[in-house]
């Protein structure tokens, strides 16, 4: 650690003595690193500004073909849509016992996508609850995200270890087109000390 420019002792102390001493001190507090503090400090992670991470957990649901090739058909390539209801998968959470974690974005993507009168709906459940109120109905290739307004600090859902996490493709009552559909959740989680 630095030490100030100027020790005092007796007589006078000058403005600018002074000054440059909280200077110095500034500069050191300024320059602290990992190096600087004790690895028996004690500092958990409940007192750091910023106590959370922000981590992807991400799932391929769909190839992004099923044909035999990169560059087959558009009609050999995609899946029709069961009429009802199918899970695609399920996952369990992870968070380490007395730290939180929660949902904060769903981010999906989906390669090709057809409509046959509805278009497919994803549904992502954890446990019996819906995330997220409602499923996403899926009705254009590309990026489709589900979030609240400011979604770190309102985040859609919180997580517990060993929860189920389950993804959910309906074609409505109809046989609508998908591939290469991937989900990544975007998950806050509580810094371990």
């Amino acid at each position: 650690m630095t030490l100030v420019t100027t020790t005092f002792s007796s007589g006078v102390i000058s403005a600018s003595e002074l000054n440059t001493n909280f200077s110095d001190i500034t500069t050191a507090l300024d320059s602290i690193t990992t190096a600087n503090i004790s690895s028996t400090a004690g500092i958990t992670s409940t007192q750091l500004a910023d106590r959370y991470s922000l981590s992807p957990w991400h799932f391929d649901l769909l190839p992004h073909t099923r044909g035999a090739t990169l560059s087959a058909s558009a009609g050999s390539r995609t899946w029709a849509c069961d009429t009802g209801a199918i899970t695609l998968k399920k996952a369990t959470t992870r968070v380490k016992n007395g730290k939180s974690a929660a949902l904060c974005l769903i981010e999906v993507y989906v390669v090709e996508v057809g409509i046959d009168t509805t278009w497919p709906l994803l549904t992502i459940k954890k446990g019996t609850t819906t995330i997220g109120g409602a499923g996403l109905s899926i009705e254009a290739a590309g990026y489709h995200y589900v979030y609240h307004t400011n979604p770190i600090d309102n985040p859609l859902i919180g997580f517990q270890d060993n929860e189920t996490i389950e993804f959910i493709l309906n074609g409505q009552s109809n046989a609508p087109t998908i591939r290469g559909l991937s989900v990544t959740l975007w998950v806050k989680e509580e810094l371990t000390s």
